[in-house]
């Protein structure tokens, strides 16, 4: 049996995100009421750093990297907010940030975020290598992350200044 949806209500809203592969389970779903809501994710987790920080932060970073081409123009806001650790929506197509300049300010990037987590040690250097390396690639790979190494450049200076407590744009 198929999977039927019933709602009734005003704005009604279903949203079932589906992996690839996941076969339907035939149960039915009734909603009624004045605003019935129904989500619903079948399949594997995408990858993604740990929750951390607001979402509005994460979409003034978000429109920055992708106003300064750090990151390619085509990066869903969503996808962006929950591999980064700012949203814990996992978007229904979710795919690997493709990252446009070098993995030093990638680097810049993730400890700028993550820096509250290292020092808690709740995110390791290697765990947080580890996990660029399947939310980010670099010219069509994987980006692997080189030992840090503080580097002066206009790039990093701009990413330095959003992570202050009160920067300026």
């Amino acid at each position: 049996m198929a999977r039927r949806i019933i709602q009734k209500g005003n704005n009604a809203l279903y949203v079932e995100r589906r992996a690839q592969n996941v076969e339907d389970d035939g149960r039915e779903v009734i909603q009624e009421g004045e605003n019935p809501r129904y989500e619903e994710y079948a399949g594997t987790v995408a990858p993604h750093f740990p929750l951390n920080k607001t979402e509005e932060e994460g979409q003034r970073l978000y429109e920055l990297l992708i106003r300064e081409h750090f990151m390619a123009r085509d990066t869903e806001m969503d996808c962006w907010l929950f591999t980064m650790g700012y949203s814990k929506q996992q978007p229904a197509q979710w795919k690997p940030i493709q990252w446009l300049k070098n993995v030093q300010l990638a680097q810049e990037l993730l400890r700028g975020i993550h820096g509250n987590l290292l020092e808690t040690k709740e995110l390791t250097v290697q765990g947080m290598t580890e996990l660029a390396e399947q939310c980010f690639v670099k010219d069509g790979k994987p980006m692997k992350l080189a030992k840090f190494k503080a580097e002066q450049s206009w790039d990093s200076d701009m990413l330095q200044n959003f992570f202050r407590p009160n920067p300026t744009f």
